[in-house]
């Protein structure tokens, strides 16, 4: 979670900035980036995605409460929920 958060306010501080960090790499001076153009209709296409990410996270957290070998196997699922 603190992964998440972190990431998500440099996301939002470099499209505050405009900035692109990704040509530093190649020792380019950096461009400007304009924030992404996000219409409903983007949005209800990615609640899908978003649901499912939750509820498999959400069954991870649950699965700790239980025995640790249900963990496993619920910790092993997450990739064919990613893949799907």
């Amino acid at each position: 979670t603190l992964q998440l958060g972190v990431c998500g306010v440099y996301a939002f501080f470099m499209w505050i900035v405009r900035i692109t960090p990704a040509s530093l790499f190649g020792l380019q001076a950096p461009t400007k980036q304009s924030p992404p153009k996000t219409t409903s209709s983007d949005l209800v296409k990615t609640m899908p995605v978003g649901f499912c990410s939750a509820g498999a996270h959400a069954c991870t957290v649950f699965s700790l409460g239980g025995d640790p070998l249900f963990c496993q196997i619920v910790k092993s699922g997450e990739p064919v929920l990613s893949a799907i």
